[in-house]
């Protein structure tokens, strides 16, 4: 008998400290998983409130640093002082983040076309949000108007809060829209009183009655807790962990017609009404699909960029629309040089390239 007991501890305490390893291992599982927006994890966000406050847009989010008089960015083109001819709006590809304000490539335009171009790009913004630059810009438009969509945006559309998509120090929140009756209807970005700043951290869930990405809902993002094994399990249903298991790009779901977020739609419906805005003042409105390097990894492995079905709708209804990454593909260029690394930005070469595709486009179509 005493040794059947010391044998059924000895089992019992074997048991014990399997269980500990795999707790001990999904904890340090979920402790990576959380910088890759799988898991919400609220201490990684220290901004104070004072600080937010200031650097808070409350229209649109928030805004760039790096900008002139006019509200875009800095311009060291030698036609920076020169009539304006084309505004873009978009984001950190638009912007040119990782590259000097003489090599992004609106910068790079102005010096091929010999006019000022604006550059109006927002590091982190959405379609919708810049969308609403353009609508709410207090300056007089240049007669040409851009649109840039990166193809990750589609994620943007439906996001209330920027660190369910991008874990980061800073704390971000933005606007976005939603149909009713077939309409697009703005959501304001959300006030928060100092009392109500942590509170939200702790629980966005509360505030944002709007947000895709909320956690525990479809898109997958989780909150881990313990046992810490039974969350790693729940995080199989996030969208990068089907997207990584299915060899694809983690926006291709997003473009399908039948997505319950309706991001397809969204996207769509933002484009037609900027198009619309900028003929109703007598504008011309581009719109451009400008796609990431992993985007041409989809298309090498699958035929065709997961941006596919907004590009196929842009060339139904658009009077001028650019799929940048079908261009880039006839420029005969290698995609792989044109970006910082495939995780990242474009270039300096990428921006070139870009203002040179943009060129050449809208030459095609008489506009200069």
């Amino acid at each position: 008998m005493h040794f059947c007991a010391k044998k059924k501890l000895i089992i019992i305490l074997y048991i014990f400290f399997i269980l500990f390893l795999i707790e001990f291992f999904s904890y340090l599982a979920i402790k990576t998983l959380s910088d890759k927006a799988i898991f919400y994890n609220q201490s990684q966000v220290n901004q104070s409130y004072d600080n937010y406050i200031k650097v808070r847009d409350s229209l649109l989010g928030w805004k760039n640093n790096n900008s002139d008089n006019y509200g875009a960015r800095i311009d060291k083109s030698n036609f920076s002082k020169y009539k304006t001819c084309i505004d873009m709006y978009g984001d950190s590809f638009t912007y040119g983040l990782e590259v000097e304000d003489i090599d992004a490539w609106p910068s790079k335009l102005s010096e091929k076309l010999r006019c000022r171009v604006r550059n109006y790009g927002v590091v982190g913004y959405g379609t919708d949000q810049a969308y609403l630059k353009y609508q709410y810009q207090h300056r007089e438009h240049s007669n040409i108007v851009v649109l840039n969509h990166l193809s990750e945006d589609i994620l943007r559309n439906i996001n209330q809060f920027q660190n369910l998509l991008y874990p980061n120090s800073q704390f971000g929140l933005k606007p976005r829209f939603i149909i009713i009756n077939n309409k697009l209807t703005l959501i304001k970005t959300i006030n928060l009183t100092k009392l109500e700043f942590k509170e939200f951290l702790s629980s966005p869930k509360k505030f944002l009655k709007y947000e895709y990405f909320i956690p525990s809902g479809d898109s997958g993002v989780q909150i881990a807790s313990f046992p810490y094994s039974a969350s790693l399990v729940k995080a199989l249903k996030h969208y990068h962990v089907r997207a990584f298991l299915n060899n694809k790009s983690r926006t291709e779901e997003f473009y399908e017609q039948n997505h319950k977020s309706q991001s397809l739609q969204i996207t769509e419906k933002i484009m037609k009404e900027f198009e619309r805005s900028a003929r109703e003042k007598g504008l011309i409105p581009i719109v451009t699909i400008i796609p990431t390097c992993r985007d041409f990894e989809h298309k090498n492995i699958h035929g065709d960029f997961p941006y596919k079905n907004l590009s196929k709708e842009l060339n139904k209804h658009s009077s001028f629309f650019i799929d940048f990454g079908l261009e880039i593909i006839q420029y005969k260029s290698n995609y792989k040089d044109l970006y910082v690394n495939c995780s990242s930005h474009m270039n300096k070469i990428g921006n070139q390239v870009l203002s040179e595709i943009f060129k050449i486009k809208i030459k095609e179509k008489q506009l200069f």
